[in-house]
């Protein structure tokens, strides 16, 4: 990542969490949901399944993220 902000912040003893993607509600709902599934599957051997990460952004905007292409959002 080529943000001059990040050396700075890092030599002031302050945790930095840099993302290749644009960090939209979108993109940081992908990370979550592809970690959540790493995650779950690592420490329950598959026993949970993840289906979807939603961020409520508002109290009337929201993404949700899927891998489930028949996946319907009842919002």
């Amino acid at each position: 990542v080529n943000d001059p902000l990040v050396p700075l912040l890092q030599d002031a003893d302050t945790e930095v969490f840099t993302m290749q993607k644009n960090p939209t509600s979108e993109a940081l709902a992908e990370m979550i949901f592809n970690w959540a599934v790493e995650y779950f599957k690592d420490v329950y051997e598959e026993a949970v399944e993840v289906v979807y990460v939603r961020i409520e952004e508002t109290c009337t905007s929201s993404c949700t993220y899927t891998s489930d292409d028949d996946y319907e959002d009842e919002d």
